[in-house]
């Protein structure tokens, strides 16, 4: 059901079940027997008498939409980044002969309640977003060996996904990242100095994100 809201108990257990349904859209048994004279094969023949039979069940009110599968998916299984992948679609029963598979884009966001937050007030968050990124970057200073402009200034995957899911709920926008990013990096070029090839780039991811008027800076930030 589209623009529907679900309560989640329990992300340990929750599924995500989504039915597959093939809709045939309503036509009368005149209709279907009118398309007679574009038959033109014995295949062709078969699809014929299955439209009309499926408009005049239609007429009696019953249901032709057809069951393709389904897709059960553990909410723990979706990351926060999100995914995009092919499911294979599962039958109702042991015994059913659903084949098939479906291609499934799942992103995660929040909304706040605007009469509880003003829209786009998360200054707080962006804040706290810039503290994360210092002390990650810190930390992976102090474990490089050799000189601080030699470091590529990769971050480990764990600090990203803490960094992607506090963006996330904070509601911190790709625009918002990229300038924490840049603020930070050049704050530790203050102290210590660092690979210019890094900074170029991430000049250049702040340019990028910059240009995209879906997410344009406000006024204060």
């Amino acid at each position: 059901i589209f623009n529907s809201y679900r309560d989640i108990e329990d992300i340990r257990t929750d599924r995500l079940h989504l039915d597959i349904w093939d809709h045939d859209d309503e036509s009368s048994v005149f209709d279907a027997a009118r398309k007679l004279n574009e038959v033109s094969s014995l295949k062709g023949l078969g699809r014929y008498f299955k439209q009309i039979a499926q408009s005049a069940r239609t007429s009696t009110g019953e249901n032709i939409d057809d069951f393709l599968g389904c897709v059960n998916i553990r909410l723990e299984d979706i990351p926060s980044s999100g995914l995009d992948r092919w499911f294979c679609l599962e039958g109702r029963t042991e015994r059913s002969s659903v084949q098939g598979q479906i291609r499934l884009k799942i992103s995660l966001s929040t909304r706040e309640d605007k009469d509880v937050a003003k829209e786009d007030d998360n200054w707080k968050e962006v804040v706290e977003h810039q503290e994360l990124f210092w002390v990650f970057i810190q930390y992976e200073l102090k474990q490089h060996f050799g000189p601080s402009y030699e470091w590529a200034g990769d971050l480990p995957q764990p600090a990203l996904t803490i960094l992607h899911q506090h963006a996330i709920q904070g509601d911190i926008t790709e625009l918002q990242q990229t300038l924490c990013r840049w603020i930070m990096y050049s704050k530790q070029l203050m102290e210590v100095p660092l690979d210019y090839a890094l900074l170029y780039q991430l000049l250049d991811d702040l340019s990028r994100a910059w240009g995209d008027l879906e997410n344009p800076l406000s006024r204060d930030e």
